[in-house]
């Protein structure tokens, strides 16, 4: 086995200073009891749980770890240019999990697979599946020696088209995979290790570097942050490349129909992005700091769509539907290509909590790296950090004019150096002239031309006009129940300005005359007595 650190991190340079914060790090994201989050599995408890099994498990015992010289070539490195925050060691591995599992046959015919593996001195262990696909019915889960950790389960759910796949932290020096597989099963589930990652640092206390960004910085839910409520909800981190942290943002098209487009930089990229995590909503509740790291939601696995160094640009889309539990919002877009009095930024620096940046100076238009960017005025609230990389530039409508490149800004920077550079938009909208390089054939895949697009899900609320439907299935006899409506706020159906945003995965059952405009990316049902027009993205089908 050959033990080595990963090289496929973000290039630093001297110039430009990229803002991607990296580490060693190789995870998707599932339960955890330390951290708070969840991500799209399926639950469950392992079977062995249950049961008195005959069979032993099987373990595999790696190298030892040297701690204590990881950490000395950490401290002879720490600040340096060029290094990321690294808390572990990849170790490249090929397990075939199936061979060298201990496999018991149940009663009913089912089959059980167990594999262990130890690592001495390691304070937490990741992997990643070089070969991962499962068939219709069969579990996979992970757990610690205590049995309390538990990962799982995971399924075909998370089958992805390259195989690979990759779980999250679990705490101590030892992990059981315990696979369930039914006597029917169309296949034989496949499961090969690639990668272990055995940390030196306890990742758990570092809380994905929760807290760590500038004094400087302002958190999403302050004062200063007031009427960016839904633009908030577009904004992610991203666990890059298996080792790194940047931010993105989800982005709207002109079909307004919700494909996870994530907006984010170029130079973020490495390795394969089906493996990229994506986390929703790791902010504070309030202004202040928590004393221990918020909830979140996450998913895992990611294709590129198109991408360009001329404005440092990566577009993805996220595998699957986001859930409707996440509550995310798509950031609407300007491609006007003018320069604007005021910006403002969302990121998470430093894979920090969700902060909120505020220049009061207007951009100019200038190169980075040989890249076309807007420079931002000087900061006048927060700063951008390693970690900001990607994250949005928003104009004073509230649309993204640009990704964050790079640049000198930090909270102890000189008060002349408080600026930072963003990837112009409006040049990635053509980028390279193809669809792999620019945004136009994504974002506006009907051709509309549109030089502006507002973001999904933004409409403001309770303000007479803006609706949105959020909830479920409404009732045949009352389609305005008040729990349905996106802050409770419920629409006068006789008034001819409204605008009525009926969100993905929602039933609305039409019972009554609608005056007004239609967004309908759900199912329309009932009677629909439409007087206004209808934009539909979804489905209209008659009847109850």
């Amino acid at each position: 086995m050959k033990e080595k650190l990963q090289p496929n991190f973000c290039t630093y340079f001297n110039k430009p200073v990229f803002k991607a914060f990296k580490i060693l790090i190789a995870f998707t994201f599932g339960f955890s009891p330390f951290l708070g989050y969840s991500q799209i599995s399926q639950g469950g408890t392992p079977y062995s749980f249950g049961t008195n099994l005959k069979a032993g498990i099987i373990f595999e015992t790696l190298p030892a770890l040297d701690v204590q010289k990881a950490l000395d070539d950490d401290s002879q490195n720490d600040g340096k240019s060029g290094r990321p925050w690294q808390f572990g060691i990849n170790l490249e591995v090929n397990f075939n999990i199936i061979e060298r599992g201990t496999t018991e046959t149940l009663p009913n015919g089912d089959k059980l697979v167990r594999f262990g593996i130890k690592a001495p001195n390691a304070k937490s262990l990741n992997f990643i599946f070089s070969n991962y696909r499962l068939p219709s019915g069969a579990k996979l889960y992970m757990y610690d020696n205590s049995k309390t950790n538990i990962l799982g389960a995971f399924t075909d759910f998370n089958n992805q088209d390259d195989k690979q796949f990759g779980t999250s932290l679990i705490t101590g020096d030892e992990v059981t995979f315990e696979y369930f597989e039914p006597a029917n099963a169309a296949f034989s589930g496949e499961m090969t290790l690639g990668t272990v990652t055995r940390a030196y640092k306890d990742v758990f206390n570092y809380a994905k570097a929760f807290g760590s960004a500038g004094s400087c910085e302002v958190n999403v839910n302050c004062p200063e942050a007031a009427g960016w409520e839904c633009q908030k909800r577009s904004v992610v981190m991203l666990v890059v490349g298996g080792n790194g942290f940047c931010t993105g943002s989800l982005v709207n098209n002109t079909s307004q129909n919700s494909v996870p487009y994530v907006l984010t930089a170029n130079h973020c990229l490495g390795g394969s992005v089906s493996t990229w995590v994506f986390y929703f909503n790791w902010e504070s509740a309030d202004c202040s700091n928590p004393g221990s790291s918020p909830a979140f939601q996450s998913m895992s696995g990611s294709v590129l769509k198109a991408n360009s160094a001329g404005t440092d640009m990566a577009l993805l889309q996220i595998n699957g539907s986001i859930p409707m539990a996440y509550n995310a919002s798509f950031a609407g877009w300007s491609r006007e290509g003018t320069t604007v009095s005021s910006s403002y930024g969302i990121h998470h620096p430093r894979a920090d909590i969700k902060k909120f940046s505020i220049s009061a100076n207007a951009t100019a238009s200038d190169t980075y790296g040989s890249a076309a960017c807007w420079r931002t005025g000087l900061w006048t609230l927060g700063v951008t950090e390693p970690g900001s990389s990607g994250s949005p530039l928003f104009d004073p409508n509230k649309r993204i004019i640009g990704q964050l490149y790079g640049g000198p800004s930090s909270c102890g920077a000189s008060a002349a150096n408080k600026y930072d550079y963003y990837g112009k938009f409006h040049v990635s909208w053509t980028g390279g002239g193809t669809a792999a390089t620019r945004l136009s054939d994504w974002l506006d895949p009907t051709g509309t031309n549109a030089t502006t697009l507002d973001g999904l899900a933004c409409v403001p609320t309770c303000d007479g006009i803006n609706y949105t439907f959020i909830g479920g299935t409404s009732t045949p006899t009352d389609p305005t129940v008040a729990g349905n409506w996106l802050s409770g706020c419920v629409p006068n159906f006789a008034n001819t300005s409204n605008v009525i945003n009926i969100n993905p995965n929602t039933i609305f059952v039409a019972t009554s005359t609608i005056y007004g405009t239609i967004i309908n990316n759900g199912t329309i049902k009932g009677s629909l007595n439409l007087l206004g027009s209808l934009t539909n993205n979804g489905n209209v089908s008659p009847g109850n």
